[in-house]
């Protein structure tokens, strides 16, 4: 099992946006961490419904739904006027995740070659709140949603027995 760089949304959203920087030599002020953030919250949040608000909302056909129901954003046809997020009624868009300004990750592919197995990607190394980690991740780990072939997704997992609890003298 190979090694993946782990978002865990949870400890990023209890910590607020932890202050990492991509540190890809060519491109310093890129926001791959944001876009991480972004293939995260989609992966694992959404909740793949059949006739998608979310997609249907876009005035500029920037969402579309992949292969396996889960949506994904065309960077550079979204304007940034956060429709889908509104039009979602789970709420599963997070307007912070999204940005119009959107950059990419190599998961420092380059400085693995280097380095060797001990290489840790930049933004894991810069990263000291526990929002993103580099470890092996078993497909069937809880709460675990696995992204291509180097990321994973950790973090609490809707589930529809999650009812609120029921209150005192309440009427069902």
């Amino acid at each position: 099992m190979a090694k993946r760089v782990v978002v865990d949304l949870d400890q990023w959203r209890e910590e607020g946006a932890p202050e990492v920087q991509c540190v890809y030599l060519y491109h310093p002020e890129n926001p791959g961490v944001a876009a991480l953030r972004e293939i995260a919250a989609f992966e694992h949040f959404c909740r793949k419904c059949e006739l998608a608000c979310c997609v249907e909302s876009c005035p500029r056909e920037a969402l579309e739904k992949d292969e396996r129901g889960v949506v994904v954003r065309a960077n550079l046809r979204c304007i940034g006027c956060m429709s889908c997020a509104r039009a979602c009624p789970f709420g599963t868009i997070l307007d912070e995740a999204l940005r119009f300004r959107a950059g990419g990750c190599d998961f420092c592919e380059s400085l693995q070659r280097a380095e060797g197995e001990g290489a840790v990607p930049g933004c894991v190394a810069a990263c000291t709140s526990g929002a993103l980690a580099y470890r092996e991740v078993a497909p069937d780990e809880k709460g675990a949603t696995l992204v291509g072939e180097k990321l994973a997704v950790v973090g609490r997992v809707w589930d529809k027995t999650d009812a609120p609890p029921k209150k005192a003298g309440a009427k069902r």
